[in-house]
């Protein structure tokens, strides 16, 4: 008899602390917080690309730390000029920016940096963030014994 009332005190026991475990839980729900960032940039050029006032490092990849509003930005290279306004809310978009080098002693040079571009959604759970890639318009591979010049 005695192992009875044990048993049972102890299953007892046992359902009074599972209830109040279940009191505890529904009391302390977590909240899950996700921060993102609005806009990576991938720079696969070999070139520093200044938007909106920070520098993305060549071949880097690079959160844009952005409070402004505007969906349009602007690309700039040293010792060039800005390039035309690029909309980025466009997701989906793939495109070229062109940005004119920029003219010393009042002659045209004639130089022009070529970039493509290519904007997209991140996979999930990150798909409010929008990835910008730049990327070289033209890369030219030699896989002759002799080296060649373009221009």
């Amino acid at each position: 008899m005695d192992t009875i009332k044990r048993v049972y005190s102890d299953i007892k026991a046992y359902h009074e602390n599972f209830n109040f475990r279940t009191k505890l839980i529904d009391i302390s729900i977590a909240v899950k917080i996700m921060i993102y960032p609005k806009f990576m940039i991938v720079n696969k050029s070999m070139h520093d690309i200044l938007i909106k006032g920070q520098t993305i490092k060549e071949k880097m990849n690079d959160f844009l730390c952005d409070a402004s509003d505007s969906q349009k930005f602007v690309f700039k290279v040293q010792g060039y000029k800005e390039s035309m306004p690029i909309d980025v809310e466009a997701i989906g978009m793939s495109g070229e920016i062109m940005i004119d080098h920029e003219q010393h002693d009042g002659k045209d040079s004639g130089k022009q940096l070529q970039f493509g571009i290519n904007i997209s959604q991140a996979q999930w759970p990150f798909n409010k963030t929008t990835i910008v890639t730049i990327v070289p318009r033209y890369l030219v591979v030699n896989k002759l014994k002799r080296s060649i010049q373009v221009r």
